[in-house]
């Protein structure tokens, strides 16, 4: 009996060992997401270029270009712009989006736009550089303000991640550069008369900037009951500056709301003809409220028009020194002789005679 129970005992550990080297494992091509708070499979490694630009700074061109990438953790990015310094003295960054600007010297033109993306044990998993950025003092194009109201809802179709993009347009022109305010609001009614209380009807506000290479949003939550603890425990967090994004709403979280792992966030992919493309991102795990972004943009938008501009010369007036006030030389003079005393030329009178 002895005998049979080691033998069925080898076969279960020799069927389990066996079906689990058949199960994906955390960490492997098996669904789309970690259960991990944000960690991707191998399959998702991503690295993609969502904006550059480029402006004249007084005596240089400065660069600026935002890239998005997906990564497993210690994952990290560097950047380079043709003209500037090489790739060995690029910062390495763990953030998505990563906003990278630099100095790429006085010279006009097309300048590369190259990015890397490095495991955790400096092994290159992704390369783009196929872009490029153009830099051109002498042609700018002319601009005009803009005001557009917008408004967009995020939400999750009861899926624990959703993600999508969308186009705003009727600014009349491509926009150049645009500041962006608005508020934001929770809602976790499905149906009418179905209200899911936690999380419903939290607020903030927000403002930011963006332009073409670089963009950031400070979102600033209201007084709420935002980890479901009673109104007795509501409490007003801090604003937070989030580079890279343009939208930006924290949602509840019972256990884990200082590490923001819920949102509902928005950056943007292109500057368009008529407006701009956003692409926007949700994940709540938990209560899954919609949340509701009502914001303005004001942009300077291109009008067709193009400023010739010729740089001057410049020339310097000749600096002329003033030497300092100079004391002047003494005169020099005859000397002068100071007549004997009487006694002394009777003694030089006996001394002639002998």
């Amino acid at each position: 009996m002895k005998n049979w129970s080691l033998v069925l005992g080898a076969v279960l550990i020799l069927a389990v060992a066996f079906f689990s080297n058949q199960i994906p494992l955390t960490g492997q091509a098996s669904t789309s997401y970690n259960t991990e708070y944000g960690k991707y499979y191998p399959e998702e490694l991503s690295l993609s270029l969502d904006s550059a630009g480029c402006k004249w700074q007084q005596d240089h061109y400065e660069a600026c270009a935002q890239f998005s990438w997906k990564g497993l953790a210690g994952f990290y990015i560097k950047a380079f712009i043709a003209g500037g310094e090489g790739l060995l003295y690029s910062p390495k960054s763990t953030q998505s989006p990563y906003v990278y600007c630099q100095n790429v010297g006085s010279s006009p033109g097309k300048k590369a736009i190259q990015a890397y993306l490095y495991s955790s044990q400096d092994a290159l998993k992704q390369v783009d550089a196929g872009n490029t950025v153009n830099c051109d003092k002498d042609l700018e194009s002319k601009t005009k303000k803009v005001t557009k109201k917008y408004s967009i809802s995020i939400g999750t179709s009861d899926r624990v991640r959703n993600e999508g993009s969308e186009s705003f347009t009727g600014l009349g022109g491509k926009p150049v550069s645009c500041k962006v305010s608005g508020t934001w609001k929770t809602n976790n009614r499905k149906v009418l008369g179905n209200l899911r209380k936690f999380c419903h009807g939290a607020s903030g506000s927000f403002n930011g900037e963006f332009e073409g290479g670089r963009s950031y949003v400070i979102n600033d939550p209201n007084m709420f009951d935002w980890t479901d603890l009673g109104s007795a425990h509501d409490f007003d967090p801090q604003p937070i500056t989030y580079e890279g994004y343009i939208l930006y709403a924290p949602t509840c979280d019972q256990s884990q709301y200082d590490t923001g792992r819920y949102y509902a966030r928005a950056r943007v992919t292109s500057l368009d003809a008529d407006g701009f493309t956003i692409y926007w991102e949700y994940y709540n795990a938990d209560t899954r409220p919609r949340l509701d972004f009502i914001f303005n943009v004001e942009c300077a938008i291109e009008t067709g028009e193009i400023i010739q501009r010729t740089i001057e010369p410049v020339f310097e007036e000749p600096v002329i020194e003033i030497p300092a006030k100079l004391e002047p030389e003494p005169v020099a003079t005859e000397p002068v002789e100071t007549p004997k005393p009487l006694i002394f030329k009777l003694i030089d009178w006996i001394r002639s005679i002998f």
